[in-house]
């Protein structure tokens, strides 16, 4: 297993430069995806963001209210960060996003400060390719 423990929050430019310029050789049959735990501490949730994403979403919120989708969204920069590493055997260009759950434990409000863990590891067969969880 390998865990990475970032300091700043990933660069989504700097991910999407990657995904597009980073060509990845298709994964051996044999090869698997392996564990790997992405963590951030103490992400600041910004008032104003959340109020902007509120409105662009027609999210009718009391204000600092957080929709249980937000912690996604500020969550894809770092899903693309861990796929993107160079170690990471599966191109992300080309990938498709398939399916979501979110579970919601504990109300959040714009302020908290939130710890991310992703958390990837293995996969399986699909029709049309290999099926991960991220």
């Amino acid at each position: 297993m390998q865990e990475i423990t970032l300091k700043n929050p990933p660069s989504l430019w700097k991910a999407y430069g990657r995904a597009i310029l980073g060509r990845k050789k298709q994964m051996a049959e044999n090869e698997t995806i392996p564990e790997t735990i992405l963590r951030y501490n103490e992400l600041q949730l910004d008032a104003k963001k959340v109020a902007a994403y509120n409105k662009v979403c027609s999210i009718r919120a009391k204000p600092g209210s957080i929709s249980p989708a937000y912690p996604h969204v500020l969550a894809a920069p770092f899903h693309l960060a861990l796929i993107t590493r160079s170690s990471f055997p599966v191109s992300a260009l080309g990938s498709i996003h398939v399916s979501q759950t979110i579970q919601w434990n504990e109300k959040i409000t714009a302020g908290d400060l939130l710890d991310l863990t992703i958390k990837v590891s293995g996969h399986r067969k699909a029709r049309s390719g290999i099926e991960l969880d991220l």
